[in-house]
């Protein structure tokens, strides 16, 4: 398998984590985002990041280009399925799964506001959401209790970027969710989650807060 990546790219993360945890083995291509080398732009229509190229039982290549999907094909070829057993739970896990992706978006808008006023307007949205979630969480240590699963790596990548702003900018945007906070802090605890994120994370994080001119940069 072959994985092309961008390096703090959140959708490219839940891969990396679902690949330590299965112990997959997989080749990195980096591809700058920014300035999209053309090979790239001719492997797909989309040309987006993250991007798994595979091979079929007849030896044809595919291009696979949606974080969850990918993350389920992972799964499927795996032992050990990341899913809950129980169908029931298995649908409600994947209902919240698909509003993760959503929902780093709306964290991505809120971080890159360019004035103190947009950022507030942006963490409202953000803040329902997280409400939302909290409203479902039990009692953890995961969202399925003592199972770490696939919705757990789908909030991990969101997860850590609360906790970098917390420590760059001193905003903690779960203290109001005890709950969520919980399950971020148990979620970000395991190795196999770390080891899905850069060194350089924080460093390349205020790179690009920089390049947007972020509120958070002015304001530090």
């Amino acid at each position: 398998m072959k994985l092309y990546i961008f390096k703090i790219c959140p959708f490219v993360e839940k891969i990396k984590i679902l690949l330590h945890i299965k112990k997959l083995n997989c080749e990195f291509w980096e591809v700058n985002i920014r300035s999209k080398p053309e090979w790239f732009v001719q492997l797909t229509p989309e040309a987006t990041v993250p991007l798994l190229e595979i091979k079929d039982c007849d030896g044809k290549i595919h291009f696979i280009n949606e974080s969850t999907i990918i993350c389920d094909y992972l799964d499927e070829i795996s032992d050990s399925s990341l899913y809950p057993n129980d169908p029931v739970k298995k649908a409600f896990n994947k209902l919240w799964i698909n509003r993760a992706d959503p929902l780093i978006f709306d964290a991505y808008h809120m971080i890159h506001a360019k004035s103190e006023e947009e950022f507030y307007e942006k963490k409202m949205i953000v803040d329902k959401k997280l409400s939302a979630l909290e409203s479902i969480i039990d009692s953890g240590p995961y969202f399925n209790g003592p199972t770490f699963s696939m919705i757990d790596i789908a909030h991990a990548p969101i997860f850590f970027r609360f906790e970098c702003l917390s420590r760059l900018y001193h905003i903690h945007l779960l203290s109001e969710f005890p709950k969520l906070k919980a399950w971020s802090e148990n979620i970000l605890n395991k190795q196999e989650v770390r080891s899905g994120f850069i060194n350089t994370f924080d460093k390349e994080f205020e790179e690009i807060l920089r390049l947007k001119k972020s509120f958070l940069v002015t304001k530090k």
